[in-house]
């Protein structure tokens, strides 16, 4: 079974005369476990493609489910609780909550399933704070951190609830190369390990360079796709 499976996919902006084809009859499967990035220029739809898979936006035409659902058929309420649920995100720009601490970041997604007691959380935060070398670091709030930390705040947080994929746009935009690797080198060491899902959106040669699949994308259209070992 896919992780991910796009049929026939197509993304229009607009209407009519002005209308603009984000995404042009998209074909794609990602399997689980998979370490994969859709790569390319900005305006290749790359970012509009993870929106997708992520059901933050909707198809024009075509399918994308996510571990057999079909995410653009269910209702919004279905939609968020899926997001909450089986997916994970992580974006450039971070997006931790400023008067929370490291712990309570990572804990809120928890927090939001309402299925788990005050130990459980806990136990769970702690683990992936360990995982990303951040315990030390837990009573802190975002603004102590510096951009790798934070990011690794943001890995653990998209991690604590174990989802079935992660999608990750330009995850390294706004770090220096050395923190950069390390976010990289983290997350592909974490993807081995647990056998999670990683799709990424990146134009950055260091996410390309280490990633197992390149799906590249040009004006809305797959022009290339590479499998690598290892």
């Amino acid at each position: 079974m896919a992780a991910v499976l796009i049929q026939d996919l197509t993304k229009e902006y607009g209407t009519g005369l002005v209308a603009v084809k984000a995404l042009d009859n998209i074909n794609l499967a990602v399997e689980k476990g998979e370490f994969t990035v859709l790569a390319g220029p900005s305006g290749s739809g790359k970012t509009t493609l993870l929106n997708m898979i992520g059901s933050l936006d909707t198809p024009t035409s075509g399918q994308v489910l996510v571990h057999e659902i079909d995410i653009a058929k269910i209702d919004n309420r279905r939609q968020a609780d899926f997001r909450r649920e089986r997916l994970g995100f992580i974006f450039q720009s971070y997006n931790l909550i400023p008067v929370l601490t490291v712990f309570e970041n990572v804990e809120f997604p928890l927090t939001l399933l309402k299925r788990f007691s005050k130990d459980e959380r806990d136990e769970k935060v702690h683990r992936i704070l360990a995982e990303v070398g951040l315990e030390s670091l837990a009573h802190r709030r975002p603004g102590e951190l510096s951009g790798g930390q934070q990011q690794r705040v943001a890995i653990a947080r998209a991690l604590v609830k174990e989802p079935a994929v992660v999608l990750a746009d330009e995850p390294t935009a706004n770090l220096d190369s050395v923190n950069g690797e390390a976010i990289l080198d983290l997350m592909k060491e974490l993807n081995q390990r647990k056998k999670i899902t990683f799709i990424f959106s990146s134009h950055d040669r260091m996410v390309i360079e280490r990633a197992r699949r390149v799906v590249r994308l040009k004006d809305g259209r797959i022009e290339g796709d590479e499998k690598r070992a290892g």
